[in-house]
């Protein structure tokens, strides 16, 4: 069987890497931890360190084994006092717990995810032309070559021996 890739197949295999091992790693922090409901018991006003406004943070409390757990919510993400919020935390540190939404629980991961993305498009952008191919054979002999469309040679990366 053989495989052809251009580098725009390549950097689509790399996003659905990149975005695979996001859920994946998500969805197993959700498995392993508990969700509950927290109310937003007040609001924490701070000055700004990017800019010179302030950052919202709402102030949830919820209920664990008894005790009364206090956390800051995600900044400048709008609650109102004495809402009930999804919490999502882990059993073993439930003062690590998040607000399950969007903004609280994913879209941090999701912003971390564009440092690799970013480098994985430059790394095949600036090793493959439009016109290369990665073409893989496999058999009793897998051999991974890059191949040039423009010229007649073509260079050999791996050959392994199965």
């Amino acid at each position: 069987m053989t495989i052809s890739l251009n580098r725009s197949k390549i950097l689509i295999i790399a996003i659905i890497t990149v975005f695979a091992f996001l859920a994946i790693n998500r969805i197993d922090r959700i498995r392993k931890s508990t969700i509950t409901t927290g109310k937003v018991s007040g609001v924490e006003i701070r000055k700004s360190k990017w800019n010179h406004g302030e950052d919202r943070s709402a102030l949830i409390q919820f209920e664990y084994n008894g005790d009364t757990i206090h956390f800051r919510g995600e900044q400048n993400v709008q609650y109102e006092l004495e809402e009930e919020v999804r919490v999502v935390f882990q059993n073993d540190n439930p003062n690590n717990a998040k607000i399950y939404s969007f903004a609280g629980f994913w879209l941090a991961p999701l912003m971390y995810c564009i440092i690799p993305l970013w480098l994985l498009s430059a790394l095949v952008l600036s090793l493959f032309d439009k016109s290369d191919k990665v073409i893989i054979k496999l058999g009793k002999r897998t051999t991974i070559v890059k191949q040039k469309q423009s010229q007649s040679t073509s260079l050999k990366i791996i050959e392994d021996n199965l």
